[in-house]
């Protein structure tokens, strides 16, 4: 579980995230996408609610499932299976439904994946063993937590490139947006979980003949980083 977390107040100038961002036609921003954004994991749910996307960690791939019909009845279709990174750990749905965005640990990437066409049509390079990650709340920018390296990258999800990098240290393992529900995101703050452990030099094995180890888990400090 967790320990220790870092807090990130976004001002960050690669991406114009001190301007208004409306939800028109083309962003297609759903009324629960404008209240908040909730943690996303390795399912996560279209905003029509008619699909849902899972990673596969042993299969390395993502799977999309139709699970309502265009008449509203509840259905289980599998509609594709699509190779991704190795050891997807993470989703997240974009508002507009076009994309999913996909962490793949061992990769140390993220893949973008056409949920219209159903292909990948990207694989960007982040930090190591990227694992949480989270979509502001008008789909314009993803946070990814690379766990071994104890950074957040920021990918702007326009141009599908990483826009900068957060030093958090620890190890940090998931993220949560807040969203005020205005439609500009500049004043909304990422929170990244940071987790990590240490030997402990006190420890006595009792039940493997000295060869097992002890480790305590160390709570991080909390830091607060203003992004410039």
């Amino acid at each position: 579980m967790p320990f220790g977390f870092a807090r990130i107040l976004r001002q960050h100038r690669a991406v114009d995230n001190g301007s208004s961002s409306s939800c028109g036609p083309d962003s297609r921003c759903s009324e629960e996408g404008r209240r908040g954004t909730g943690p996303l994991t390795t399912i996560a749910l279209t905003s029509d609610e008619t699909r849902v996307v899972v990673v596969n960690h042993d299969a390395n791939s993502l799977s999309i499932i139709q699970v309502k019909n265009k008449n509203g009845n509840d259905v289980s279709n599998k509609i594709a299976e699509i190779p991704v990174g190795e050891e997807p750990r993470c989703v997240a749905v974009s508002p507009n439904d076009r994309f999913a965005f996909v962490t793949n640990a061992i990769s140390a990437t993220v893949s973008v994946v056409n949920l219209a066409q159903n292909t990948l049509v990207k694989e960007i390079k982040v930090g190591t063993e990227p694992r949480g990650c989270a979509l502001t709340a008008n789909g314009s920018l993803l946070y990814v937590a690379n766990h071994t390296e104890g950074t957040v990258s920021i990918i702007d999800t326009a141009s599908l490139a990483v826009a900068g990098t957060v030093q958090v240290g620890g190890r940090p393992l998931a993220i949560a947006i807040t969203d005020k529900g205005t439609g500009n995101i500049s004043g909304d703050t990422v929170f990244v979980t940071e987790i990590f452990a240490e030997l402990n030099p006190d420890f006595v094995d009792p039940n493997f003949d000295g060869n097992g180890e002890g480790r305590s888990r160390k709570t991080g400090s909390r830091s607060r980083l203003s992004r410039r």
